[in-house]
């Protein structure tokens, strides 16, 4: 019936798997848990409990080999990933995601944030979150590629092996974009519920930062080998549509004028969001220049 897969990766995930063991058992399904410790100091959880794999990986595989293992070794038709840092704060989350199996070969269920800010020091991240990832059933339904997320999907064995993931794209980031195209380009629909996560893994403001650059790496990758096109990115998309202008240099000075004053800011305390979405404008223009 039912496999849950969690890629592991520093981060503790004993209430996860004891709150989705609950939910499971008390439907009466066939279901197993499948946590994957990608080589870091993560520890069993559970050993305590029915239906419960943890695996190991020897070395560091990365994001996208360690999600086409638990694949592999998944026994069920229908496979529901769970990002690590997720927390299932919805009594029914997994009810919800078995009553709709028979309605599409992909289902995503969607991700919120914590309503309280937090201290600032992981504000950017909370308030890119919210700004950026945590729509509404509706809102995702409108671009159900574009807003495709895997930290909170389910999808049948048979769609994963037929479209794995990327694992030729070792830099983080980005592999939501890259799924979402395989899809689309397989005729795959997504069906967007009303099922949400809790994100709760917020990083520090600096560490965000630093991991967004990483993904504006990946994404250039995926640019310049044509695994992604301007469809499939707003980044891309103005960033062509800069250089037919002719005037990516005067927007980037613009933009190098506006950091020294509103990074300080969104460094320290996650503010001016509209800005840091510049800056990641800036960033990419920087490293195609380098590339």
């Amino acid at each position: 019936m039912l496999s849950v897969l969690i890629p592991v990766y520093e981060y503790d995930v004993c209430l996860m798997v004891k709150e989705v063991h609950r939910q499971a058992s008390s439907l009466g399904i066939d279901f197993e848990i499948i946590c994957l410790n990608d080589a870091s100091f993560s520890r069993n959880p559970a050993t305590e409990l029915s239906n419960f794999k943890w695996i190991e990986n020897k070395t560091n595989l990365g994001r996208a080999k360690s999600r086409n293992k638990l694949v592999s070794v998944a026994m069920h038709k229908n496979l529901l990933f769970l990002d690590a840092d997720m927390q299932l704060t919805n009594p029914d989350f997994i009810k919800n995601y078995v009553t709709h199996l028979d309605s599409s070969l992909v289902i995503c269920g969607g991700i919120i944030y914590q309503k309280k800010p937090p201290r600032t020091g992981l504000r950017l991240r909370w308030n890119y979150g919210n700004t950026y990832e945590s729509g509404t059933v509706l809102e995702r339904a409108k671009e159900p590629y574009g807003s495709f997320m895997t930290g909170n999907f389910l999808a049948t064995k048979e769609v994963l092996e037929n479209h794995p993931f990327d694992d030729t794209i070792i830099i983080y980031g980005h592999e939501d974009t890259l799924f979402g195209k395989a899809l689309l380009d397989g005729g795959i629909s997504i069906l967007h519920i009303e099922n949400t996560a809790l994100h709760a893994g917020l990083e520090e403001n600096s560490v965000f930062i630093e991991k967004t650059k990483e993904g504006l790496k990946s994404l250039l990758e995926m640019y310049t080998e044509k695994k992604i096109t301007r469809d499939y990115s707003f980044i891309i998309r103005t960033f062509e549509f800069l250089k037919k202008s002719r005037v990516t240099g005067l927007i980037i000075f613009s933009i190098s004028l506006g950091e020294k004053l509103f990074y300080p800011n969104i460094l320290a305390q996650g503010k001016h969001i509209w800005f840091f979405q510049l800056l990641k404008l800036k960033w990419f223009v920087e490293l195609a220049r380098r590339s």
